[in-house]
């Protein structure tokens, strides 16, 4: 119902207030894309062991982040329900979050380096972050941060789905694995998850 919109909306401004005061400066986060679309044209390429992979999509929102003197990237993939969990992430099983944080890298160079924070944003109440993954330097000289992990893993997935569709190879997902995302999958009728 519009109350209800009214309700979830009211409790995102209040989120969004909250977390600026908690950072204690009005200028420390700003949004610098809402909706933001990439590869449309064909200009954006992620980098894998199979070779170059064109894609294109689209994410909720960019913001532009100042936190200790440093300036990076916070993504934010607005759900209404839950989204993935981050251990899908990180095993590069999910591919979604590290390529909008490729594709911000790219297409906003010199802007900001460093990705600190991505996640899904929950607009319904209770909202707030969940699953976000925030940027952890490494300990070790060398070493990458956590999310450059996660977005070379998302490179490696995505040069093995490349390859396995290449080969002619489409093997269903875990069949323990959750379907509730089949209600959504352009490929639901044919695909042998559920069989």
């Amino acid at each position: 119902t519009i109350e209800s919109i009214k309700r979830d909306l009211e409790a995102v401004l209040r989120a969004e207030v909250a977390e600026s005061e908690e950072k204690r400066s009005p200028l420390a986060r700003q949004v610098l894309a809402v909706e933001w679309s990439y590869g449309d044209e064909g200009g954006f390429e992620v980098p894998t062991p199979a070779g170059q992979v064109k894609l294109r999509g689209r994410i909720d929102r960019i913001d532009l982040n100042v936190a200790d003197g440093r300036r990076g990237f916070v993504l934010s993939d607005y759900k209404t329900g839950g989204g993935s969990s981050m251990s899908a992430g990180e095993e590069g099983f999910d591919v979604q979050l590290p390529v909008y944080a490729m594709a911000t890298l790219e297409l906003f160079p010199g802007q900001a380096e460093p990705i600190q924070r991505w996640g899904y944003y929950r607009i319904r109440r209770p909202v707030g972050w969940r699953g976000a993954s925030e940027d952890k330097e490494s300990k070790e000289p060398g070493e990458a941060s956590s999310l450059k992990v996660i977005m070379q893993t998302a490179r490696e997935k995505i040069g093995e789905y490349v390859a396995g569709i290449c080969a002619g190879t489409f093997p269903p997902t875990d069949p323990k694995a959750s379907t509730s995302r089949c209600g959504y999958c352009d490929f639901k009728l044919v695909c042998r998850q559920k069989a």
